[in-house]
């Protein structure tokens, strides 16, 4: 699990400006799957996956709210 970033208050009293904050979460490396996701205080926005197929990689973005694929990527294994 990859660490997540969390904003102290004394910074937030000192900064007014409009800075957004997203938290990562990783999956285990281990594995031929691999899950990123990506966080607000709401909840999750969109994840990426990266799956070893038989002659490929691929790598998907995933919007949450919908669970449809935005976006793949597709690369050989070599090459």
């Amino acid at each position: 699990m990859l660490p997540s970033y969390h904003q102290n208050q004394a910074f937030e009293q000192r900064s007014p400006t409009n800075i957004k904050h997203f938290f990562i979460k990783s999956s285990d490396i281990i594995s031929q799957n691999v899950r990123i996701t990506v966080e607000d205080e709401k909840g999750p926005l969109w994840y990426k996956t990266k799956e070893l197929m038989e002659h490929e990689i691929v790598d998907s973005v995933m919007d949450c709210k919908t669970n449809q694929i935005r976006w793949t990527i597709h690369q050989p294994k070599r090459g």
